[in-house]
């Protein structure tokens, strides 16, 4: 008996040790463990489910980039995604801001067709044209860029890594807007933040006056310094500001940081971010979490670039209609009459503590009618045209992001965010107010919160 104890002592004490091994991480300077590797594989398939019938995505280059980038070898279909591409260009180009415009340049570029001639447009020309011009509109010139620094840093990437180098005189008005704490703007947002270090990571690399140069570098230092800075323990997760932000904080940090990995928490935060795609995240997470995941970024298309051949579609796979976004579901049969839309009501509540009281408006309860199938942004959008309520909103490749309501804005360094709350339930939204679609009066609650 004692025999058996000491045996199954050691068979469980081997046990632990094998079901306690640890995952590692490219991005954290190792190999991808074989559960890593599990899970990205999940998240390509989960990408290939939120397809659309036209063979595109809600973001179609966003997510072509990330499969490019980190998984070439399960992308199947991608020449009818550039044939959509191509589509998406001709339609939109002209209303496109620059960031969308960046990642159909990157998508382009990552694919290996090129982007100075597709879709019978320069778009690398393009593109430099509207950076040029994000420091002076209306005729009067402009301290932060007219499309703000997210977007801005997309742009500034695709343009180098296309080995377009966007002005010196434009680099220097980009740094003049960093904060002392290492940040951009006046929300002092981490997504900037990435961004923008992702960007400089690439222009540091460019011959440019020395004085520049100099400056270049001592911004990517208070960039790294910011983004370590808000390295956060939630709910037993840890995270640089958030879920959302860290997919591009931990690349930046992995392109620039001098220090070893561990001293900014980087498997901790990868262990966070390497999870299984939940049923209800949209693709924006998945297309941002999965170079994440692999250790690839954007930055890698600097070098001599290159693509596997086109892998097979699968016989039995066919994109589907996803009933819970309108925008994914087309007649089966393509027909010239209009699809009549159905209005409906969404009530929008919005709480402040304490109140306050911004022209003569405090907190607000509103109805709006919109068209079935639009989403919450929509219907706030027409909340503000007529006078109902006020906000401030930025824009990710997540979508947007509110910032500020009723003259409220969140302050970023105190943790605030606006939550976004379903009226009947309480819960919490599952998705942001780009992606959210409300059914026929439905209460969504906007409170200012803290995490």
């Amino acid at each position: 008996m004692k025999m058996f104890r000491e045996i199954f002592f050691v068979c469980m004490l081997l046990g632990f040790v094998v079901s306690e091994e640890e995952s590692t991480y490219e991005t954290c300077g190792d190999d991808n463990s074989e559960d890593v590797i599990s899970v990205i594989n999940a998240t390509v398939d989960r990408l290939m489910e939120l397809r659309h019938p036209n063979w595109g995505w809600t973001n179609t280059p966003e997510v072509v980039l990330s499969l490019q980038l980190s998984a070439q070898d399960n992308f199947f279909g991608r020449c009818k995604a550039l044939e959509q591409m191509e589509i998406e260009i001709n339609n939109d180009i002209n209303s496109m801001n620059i960031g969308k415009l960046a990642l159909y340049v990157m998508a382009v570029k990552s694919s290996c067709k090129n982007p100075r001639s597709f879709a019978g447009k320069n778009l690398v020309k393009v593109l430099n044209q509207r950076v040029k011009k994000q420091f002076s509109y209306d005729g009067k010139p402009q301290t932060i860029p007219y499309d703000r620094y997210y977007r801005f840093g997309l742009a500034v990437g695709a343009l180098c890594v296309n080995k377009r180098k966007t002005r010196n005189w434009v680099v220097g008005k980009l740094l003049k807007g960093q904060n002392t704490d290492g940040s951009f703007g006046d929300v002092h947002s981490v997504d900037d933040a990435a961004q923008i270090l992702l960007a400089l990571s690439c222009v540091k690399t460019e011959v440019r006056p020395c004085y520049l140069t100099r400056k270049i570098k001592r911004s990517i230092a208070k960039l790294v310094s910011f983004l370590r800075s808000k390295v956060i323990t939630e709910s037993g997760d840890v995270w640089i500001g958030n879920k959302y932000s860290s997919s591009s904080s931990v690349l930046g940090l992995m392109e620039e940081d001098e220090e070893e990995p561990s001293t900014w928490r980087c498997r901790d935060i990868m262990g966070s971010l390497a999870v299984n795609p939940g049923s209800l995240e949209n693709e924006g997470a998945f297309s941002q979490r999965l170079p994440a995941l692999a250790g690839d970024s954007y930055l890698d298309l600097m070098d001599e670039w290159q693509c596997q051949d086109p892998v097979s579609i699968p016989p039995d796979y066919q994109p589907k209609c996803n009933t819970s976004d309108p925008s994914t579901c087309s007649p089966a049969t393509p027909t010239n009459e209009p699809i009549p839309s159905i209005p409906i009501d969404v009530r929008l509540t919005i709480f402040t503590d304490p109140p306050p009281i911004v022209g003569n408006v405090s907190n607000a309860d509103v109805t709006v009618t919109v068209n079935n199938g639009s989403t919450l942004y929509g219907a706030m959008v027409i909340a503000r045209d007529n006078g109902l309520i006020t906000f401030v909103s930025q824009t990710s490749t997540w979508g947007e992001y509110i910032t500020s309501m009723q003259g409220v804005a969140a302050n970023a360094t105190a943790h605030e965010y606006w939550a976004l709350i379903d009226g009947a339930t309480g819960q919490l939204l599952s998705k942001g107010v780009s992606s959210y679609v409300p059914s026929d009066g439905e209460q969504i609650v906007f409170r200012l919160k803290t995490w």
